[in-house]
Formats: structure tokens, C-alpha cells, sequence
């Protein structure tokens, strides 16, 4: 009896904790994956085919391809940092902080850009990246237990 009561309160404790912390991170999970892979596509966009945005946006890229090529390389490797991370986010809290960081900059960025100039597709990025900044907060907020 005592055994009994004594192996299922160590099952109950075990099972617990371990589920709610892979649930915990099941969200940031899906927001590195997702964000990786963004990454690595615009990285590999701007990489390939510099001002292509600046192209979609009505602007002649002129001679400034080698900053978009430069952004690209840049994508590229915070793409790879966020899928290296997927693999297993226990300890990751400044990686994910510093996410924050480029998400928060790269939205006031876009917000200065929308009241100082007229792009077309500027609300909508400063949308998207608005959306990936409230989802990077709450996802490490909710596994800051495991970051």
C-alpha cells in the first residue's frame, strides 16, 4: 500500500512537469521553425537576386545591391541560428531575447518607414513582423522555464 501510494506519487510528478514543459515549448518551437524558414528563404532571395524588394516596392535598387546582398547573408544566418535552436531551446534565453530585440527594432524600423515615406507594401510587413514579435514574447514567456 505504501509502495503503491508511493510509486504513483513519483509517476504523478515525473509525468507532470516533463509534459508541461515540452508543451511550454511546443509554441516557441513552431515560431523558430517557422521563422527559420523565412529566413532562410528571404536570405536566400536577397542573396540571389539583390533589390528584388525594392523592385516590388516601385524603387529602383540602383547601385545599393551590395546591401541587400549583405541583408541576405544576414537572413540567411539567423535562419540557421533559429533552426539550430529548434533542435532544443533548453538554455537558448538570450538567443531568443535577442529575436525579441531584432523583431521590436525591425518593427519601429518599418513604423518610421511608413510615416516618412509612401511604399505600398510597408503596412503589411510592419504587420507580419508585429505578429512575429507579440508570438516571440509570448512563446518565451511561456517556456521561460526551460530558457
Amino acid at each position: 500500500m505504501i509502495a503503491q501510494s508511493a510509486s504513483e506519487t513519483l509517476n504523478h510528478e515525473n509525468v507532470s512537469p516533463a509534459g508541461s514543459k515540452a508543451d511550454d515549448i511546443r509554441l516557441l518551437k513552431a515560431v523558430l521553425m517557422a521563422g527559420g524558414i523565412f529566413c532562410l528563404a528571404a536570405g536566400a532571395v536577397q542573396f540571389l537576386f539583390p533589390g528584388v524588394d525594392a523592385v516590388l516596392a516601385g524603387v529602383q535598387p540602383g547601385e545599393l545591391d551590395w546591401i541587400y546582398r549583405l541583408l541576405g547573408s544576414a537572413y540567411i544566418g539567423l535562419g540557421v541560428g533559429m533552426l539550430m535552436v529548434f533542435r532544443n531551446p533548453i538554455g537558448q534565453g538570450v538567443f531568443v531575447s535577442t529575436l525579441i530585440l531584432i523583431a521590436g527594432l525591425v518593427c519601429l524600423t518599418f513604423l518610421i518607414t511608413l510615416l516618412t515615406a509612401n511604399y505600398q507594401p510597408i503596412p503589411m510587413v510592419l504587420g507580419g513582423w508585429i505578429v512575429a514579435f507579440a508570438l516571440l514574447v509570448f512563446a518565451r514567456q511561456k517556456a521561460k522555464d526551460v530558457l
